[in-house]
C-alpha cells in the first residue's frame, strides 16, 4: 500500500512505476476546493506587502481569521514575525499590554524546524484550539498534520519548488466550506532552478487563464471541476476577478485580508 496526500496524474504514475505496482487499485479525491481564493502578488517590502494583514489583525484582534504564513527560509520567518512584533506594540497580546513572554497571549507566533519540540507543541495546540493566537510564520515544517478548520488564510512568502507542494499548503484553509485566500508573494531569486515549469508558469500567469484551471490541470478529474466551480468570477482567482462585472466585487474584498493586492 501506497498512500501520499498530494500527487498529480504523473507523479502518481512516477510512484507506480517506482514501486513496480501492477493494475493497482487507486483510491482518490480531488484536492480542488471552491472555496479557496487563489491570488499572486510581487513581493515588495515586507511591511509594503504585509502591512495590511498587520492592520486588519490589530483592528479586527480575536474576531480575525486564522492564518498560516509559510516562508522557504528560517530568517525570513524570524524577519516576519519581529515585523508584527514591532508593528503591534502592546497590540501584539491579547488583552494588549499582557507579557509577550508567555505564549498563551501572543496574537502572532512563528514555528520552525529548529523550534524545540515542547514550544513546537504549544504553538500547534494554542493554534487548533480557542485561543488568541491568529497568525502562525512558518517554515513548510508547520503544514505537516495541521488540522484546524478556521484557518481563513494561507500566505506563501516565496515560492514552493512544484504545485503538489502548494496544493497542499494552501489546503490547509477553508477546511470548515468557508470562502478563505491563498496568497502567494513571489520576487527575483524566487523562481530558480528548483522551480517546477508548473510553478513557474502558475506565478507568471497574470491575465490569461484561471489559476484554477491552471493550478490543477494536471490532477485527475479537477480540470472540468474548475471550469464549473460554485464559486466564480470575484471568489474564484485574481485572474478572474478581473474579468468579473457582478455587482459584489468591492463588498467581496472585505472577505480577504489583503485588500491592496485585490485592486
Amino acid at each position: 500500500m501506497a498512500l501520499t496526500a498530494t500527487a498529480t496524474t504523473s507523479s502518481r504514475a512516477e510512484i507506480i512505476q517506482s514501486l513496480d505496482m501492477q493494475n493497482p487499485v487507486i483510491v482518490s479525491v480531488p484536492p480542488i476546493k471552491d472555496n479557496i481564493y487563489y491570488c499572486v502578488s510581487e513581493k515588495s517590502s515586507i511591511s509594503a506587502s504585509l502591512g495590511p494583514l498587520c492592520d486588519r489583525l490589530a483592528s479586527r484582534r480575536t474576531s480575525m481569521g486564522r492564518t498560516i504564513i509559510f516562508c522557504r527560509k528560517y530568517d525570513e520567518v524570524t524577519a516576519i514575525y519581529y515585523f508584527f512584533k514591532r508593528r503591534l506594540g502592546l497590540a501584539f497580546t491579547e488583552p494588549p499590554g499582557a507579557p509577550d513572554f508567555i505564549p498563551k497571549f501572543r496574537l502572532v507566533d512563528m514555528y520552525t524546524h529548529c523550534t524545540h519540540q515542547t514550544v513546537k507543541d504549544k504553538v500547534l495546540e494554542l493554534f487548533t484550539s480557542p485561543s488568541p493566537l491568529r497568525i502562525v510564520v512558518a517554515t513548510i515544517a508547520f503544514g505537516m498534520g495541521v488540522d484546524c478548520p478556521d484557518v481563513r488564510q494561507i500566505v506563501h512568502w516565496g515560492v514552493p519548488e512544484d504545485i503538489e507542494t502548494y496544493v497542499q499548503e494552501t489546503g490547509r484553509a477553508g477546511r470548515d466550506g468557508l470562502i478563505s485566500c491563498a496568497v502567494l508573494f513571489h520576487g527575483q531569486g524566487d523562481l530558480g532552478k528548483k522551480t517546477s515549469k508548473q510553478m513557474k508558469t502558475y506565478c507568471t500567469n497574470t491575465d490569461k487563464m484561471c489559476r484554477k484551471v491552471l493550478l490543477f490541470s494536471d490532477f485527475d478529474d479537477c480540470k472540468s471541476i474548475a471550469t464549473n466551480l460554485k464559486f466564480k468570477g470575484c471568489q474564484c482567482c485574481d485572474v478572474c476577478r478581473n474579468t468579473c462585472t457582478c455587482a459584489r466585487c468591492e463588498s467581496n474584498l472585505d472577505l480577504f485580508y489583503f485588500g491592496s493586492v485585490f485592486t
